[in-house]
């Protein structure tokens, strides 16, 4: 029955509550705190209202705790499960975290380590490489996990980390590539790029990877990268698998296969770039394979890098005296410690930008394993002391090939 006495009483109450906030704001007296409390109220009541499934709809606003954009955010953003038990809640990352080592994880230029997106508890799942683009121009403030599902193609090129921080872009799994296209990396930072086979990149400036514009703190993990086939180098219509330049640094490669390719990985710009490239690239490459690469696998210019637990296999261009595995020139410094070079022609040279102390480069040789051709009384030398723990995963040569079998590459 409609009840009068009710009805006034709630107007009444109503208009004294009005009355006491008016007075307070033209006083001044409404202070953070209650604005707050208000706010809070409004969430629980909403929370209330829409249970515990998240809205998976990407036209539809999502938790603005997670630093992406409300509407324009690719893909399937959904919640992580939690136990309901224990209330713990499943984490979405891989188990590589943990084994993190290199330069990668030196704490510098006011960045602990590389974490990634770490912390995202909203993961986005990808299926195009304008997804893949999308997601990471949504990424803002806030870490962002990226999840790349399935074969990705992107008809308009390269996908661009420009002025980005705290992203991992992780492989679902092993099916997970980039076919076609590449990414680069330019003024950014805590960057990982993890489990995904990168491969037949002929457009825009063709690399597989590319880390430029003073990018720091990225991690390359558990990744194929390849094209085709080795032609002959003037015939090749890649670029690099990697290029490293323009002062990035504290950068770590590992657990990844290169392979089918003719000038893989190339670290600093141009002989010319040396007022900006010197002090900068430190770079750790550790438990890759490298096979079927052909004339040079590494070009090292001016930084300082550490290989450990590296297989360079490029048995196939042994017989034609061909083949380098690791050249160090215009001053780099390069720590070359418990890697397998099997029927490498050229395992290690210094002097490919000329034979002058201004071009040379320089090489700290330390338990290394040649098949074929040494590498032992390559000249000059230098000293690198890696600033990060390390020894506890160094295995002998011997073991090298064991360690990497099926262990290498997405999963």
């Amino acid at each position: 029955m409609y009840n009068s006495d009710k009805t006034g009483n709630f107007f009444s109450y109503f208009l004294k509550y009005l009355g006491i906030i008016f007075l307070l704001l033209t006083q001044g007296a409404c202070s953070e705190n209650v604005i707050d409390a208000f706010k809070i109220k409004v969430l629980d009541s909403e929370t209330l209202n829409t249970g515990t499934e998240t809205d998976t709809d990407t036209d539809t606003e999502t938790d603005t705790d997670t630093g992406k954009k409300d509407s324009d955010s690719p893909g399937d953003t959904q919640p992580l499960d939690t136990d309901s038990e224990t209330g713990d809640t499943d984490t979405f990352t891989t188990d590589f975290i943990d084994g993190l080592y290199g330069y990668a994880k030196v704490n510098s230029l006011s960045q602990d380590g590389t974490t990634g997106g770490l912390g995202d508890d909203f993961p986005v799942t990808v299926t195009t490489g304008e997804e893949l683009q999308g997601a990471v121009d949504s990424c803002v403030l806030n870490p962002c996990i990226i999840i790349v599902e399935g074969s990705l193609t992107n008809i308009k090129g390269r996908v661009l980390v420009d002025g980005k921080s705290n992203i991992s872009i992780i492989g679902k799994n092993a099916d997970s590539e980039l076919n076609g296209f590449g990414l680069t990396v330019f003024n950014s930072y805590n960057i990982i790029i993890e489990n995904l086979s990168i491969h037949n990149v002929e457009r825009d400036d063709k690399d597989c990877i590319n880390i430029s514009g003073q990018s720091h703190h990225v991690w390359i993990n558990h990744c194929n990268i390849f094209n085709d086939d080795a032609p002959a180098y003037s015939d090749s219509p890649y670029d690099s698998l990697i290029d490293i330049s323009h002062a990035s640094d504290f950068i770590t490669v590992s657990w990844c296969n290169f392979y089918d390719h003719v000038k893989t990985i190339y670290i600093g710009h141009s002989d010319d770039n040396i007022q900006e490239d010197t002090g900068h690239l430190k770079i750790t490459f550790h438990h890759n394979v490298f096979k079927k690469i052909s004339p040079t696998v590494l070009s090292y210019r001016f930084g300082t890098g550490h290989f450990f637990n590296n297989l360079f296999d490029m048995s196939p261009y042994f017989n034609d005296k061909i083949g380098v595995a690791i050249a160090s020139r215009m001053g780099a410094c390069v720590r070359i410690e418990n890697n397998v070079f099997d029927m490498v022609y050229d395992p290690v040279r210094t002097d490919f930008s000329g034979d002058t102390l201004e071009t040379l480069g320089a090489v700290q040789l330390l338990g290394n394993e040649f098949t074929g051709n040494s590498a032992d009384l390559i000249t000059p030398v230098c000293e690198v002391e890696p600033p990060y723990q390390y020894k506890e995963i160094l295995n002998a040569p011997s073991k090298i090939l064991s360690d990497l079998a099926d262990k290498t590459g997405p999963k």
